[in-house]
């Protein structure tokens, strides 16, 4: 049997080594969990994308143009408005919390369900009760739509 200058052998019945594919990076592993932070940054910017132009379609305005000026009433009631708001928010337990607060910054149940490792139905639960604990609050607030 003679090796050629690449190591392998001419008229011998060897077979080549087959490579396995080697396995991905165990459950929980560092590696891993970059790879789930670099999928979650992708779905957050595809999703900015997609927010900004939404905007643009709706109000016309690039994202490089600014909006008019909002009225000064109009604007002291935004600010009361949003303190109520994170006040209301503040009283909802953490995992509602959250959820509630993607939700309202326009992330879907499948987005919120990746960004925090939580299955579907846990998301989408905690959305619905969350907004529906913040609703009430709101109303004891003196809040009314």
């Amino acid at each position: 049997m003679r090796l050629n200058g690449k190591g392998s052998c001419h008229g011998s019945s060897l077979q080549p080594r087959r490579r396995h594919p080697e396995p991905g990076p165990p459950a929980g592993s560092f590696v891993l969990q970059v790879f789930r932070v670099a999928d979650l940054v992708e779905a957050v910017r595809e999703t900015v994308r997609t927010l900004r132009n939404r905007r643009t379609e709706e109000t016309g305005f690039a994202e490089n143009q600014r909006d008019p000026m909002p009225m000064p009433d109009q604007l002291a009631e935004s600010n009361e408005l949003g303190a109520l708001i994170r006040r209301a928010l503040a009283t909802l337990s953490p995992d509602r919390r959250r959820a509630v607060k993607a939700h309202l910054m326009g992330f879907d149940v499948q987005e919120i369900m990746t960004m925090q490792s939580w299955p579907y139905n846990k998301a989408r639960n905690l959305i619905v009760r969350g907004m529906a604990d913040l609703r009430r609050e709101l109303v004891r607030r003196g809040v009314h739509a």
